[in-house]
């Protein structure tokens, strides 16, 4: 499939999360359709939900929708369906609930120490 055009699809819930996905179409015409248009906004709430980390993790996701098919096997059912070729090409995710940090190792033997200098 050759990209010639870009269309943004961006999904908010409840003011706590945010997704922008970019897809890749063959044609401007593909973004005017209904099929396409509400596809789009199930693959963006379905980030907000699944929180994939990359595009290839998402499209090996099963849909949420319907745990039945994988998000690349529903691009490729909605392509077939609308005649044009679909590709995320990237998405972003925001949260308002801070991320744990990552633990890497065991944990420190000892607690650690703050020191306050009193002049």
């Amino acid at each position: 499939m050759k990209v010639r055009e870009k269309y943004i699809q961006s999904y908010v819930h409840n003011g706590h999360i945010g997704v922008l996905v970019e897809f890749g179409l063959e044609s401007s015409v593909t973004a005017r359709l209904e099929e396409f248009v509400a596809f789009t906004k199930d693959l963006a709430m379905h980030i907000a939900a699944a929180k994939p980390s990359d595009v290839e993790e998402l499209l090996g996701q099963k849909f949420i929708k319907d745990t039945s098919i994988s998000i690349g096997e529903l691009i490729q059912k909605v392509s077939e369906t609308i005649s044009e070729g679909i590709s995320v090409t990237r998405f972003e995710r925001w949260d308002t609930e801070p991320v744990p940090p990552k633990s890497e190792g065991p944990p420190p033997k000892s607690p650690a120490v703050a020191m306050r200098v009193v002049k």
